[in-house]
């Protein structure tokens, strides 16, 4: 079960040899955000892994978001829990379509 930044609680993460984000670099991530103006394009990690090996305990991200793009090192469609792709429909896909209908009412209104 993995704690998933959207989610109130533990989802059931399923892994099949799937890459990891090792490490963000702060300073790129500002450097981003300042050129684009926006906090919504900073890279925000949404959950961790705590993985044990011979060379000790490390950390590796296994879920990201940048305004509309999510990225998981894991399967979320191979499970029966839906709230994953629930909350992307609710935050990012809605959003996004009711913002091009606005867009597109507005272009139809100027060309009457």
């Amino acid at each position: 079960m993995l704690d998933i930044k959207p989610l109130s609680t533990p989802f059931p993460a399923i892994f099949i040899r799937a890459p990891v984000v090792e490490e963000i670099y702060p300073h790129l991530n500002d450097m981003q955000t300042e050129q684009d103006g926006t906090q919504e394009d900073r890279l925000e990690v949404f959950s961790r892994l705590e993985v044990h090996s011979e060379e000790g305990q490390k950390d590796l991200i296994v879920a990201v978001r940048r305004g509309n793009v999510f990225g998981t090192a894991f399967h979320p469609e191979l499970t029966k829990d839906n709230r994953l792709h629930e909350w992307w429909i609710k935050e990012v896909v809605l959003p996004a379509w009711n913002t091009r209908q606005h867009k597109n009412t507005k272009t139809a209104q100027k060309d009457t």
